[in-house]
């Protein structure tokens, strides 16, 4: 998983805004080194000026257990949930996957196919092709029906610019 979260960040360091490379660098070194604090305490001045790597990798901390609170995975997920969603609503199609992740693990949130299918599709139409696996996986879950209200909810969510999706 360690190592997932790796490549993850140096994915997301691959599209990091120029602005924010440097601060950004630093955030993923921290990381690398294994000092996961520190990476938090790097990226989250970033996540809160709008950053979806810095939220989006913030919320990998949480999710994937790196940074904990100590008191119930549940709170960890919650806030990688939040995280998540922040980029998502942003136009991240990384954070769009990973929050639809979270609903179809139901971590963080109460499990929810339609909507774990929704998000996947939304990260897949911007350009994630590796979403369309965990939106096909989504989909053995639902009937036709289901599946038609994911879609009709995916595309009122990009109408609604990501905004008050689920």
């Amino acid at each position: 998983m360690k190592g997932f979260v790796a490549g993850t960040l140096l994915a997301c360091f691959a599209f990091a805004n120029p602005v924010w490379a440097d601060d950004f660098e630093d955030g993923l070194h921290a990381a690398w080194g294994l000092d996961y604090v520190g990476a938090y305490e790097i990226w989250l001045p970033l996540a809160e000026n709008g950053n979806t790597r810095a939220q989006y990798s913030i919320g990998e901390l949480f999710a994937d257990r790196l940074l904990t609170y100590n008191d119930g995975e549940d709170r960890d997920y919650r806030e990688a949930v939040r995280w998540f969603r922040m980029a998502a609503e942003a136009g991240s199609p990384q954070g769009q996957y990973h929050l639809g992740q979270m609903y179809h693990m139901g971590r963080g949130v109460m499990a929810d196919f339609v909507l774990a299918y929704m998000w996947a599709n939304i990260a897949y139409g911007n350009g994630l092709n590796a979403a369309a696996i965990s939106r096909d996986n989504a989909a053995s879950f639902l009937d036709a029906a289901q599946i038609a209200e994911a879609q009709a909810l995916a595309r009122a969510c990009v109408a609604a610019q990501y905004r008050d999706c689920d």
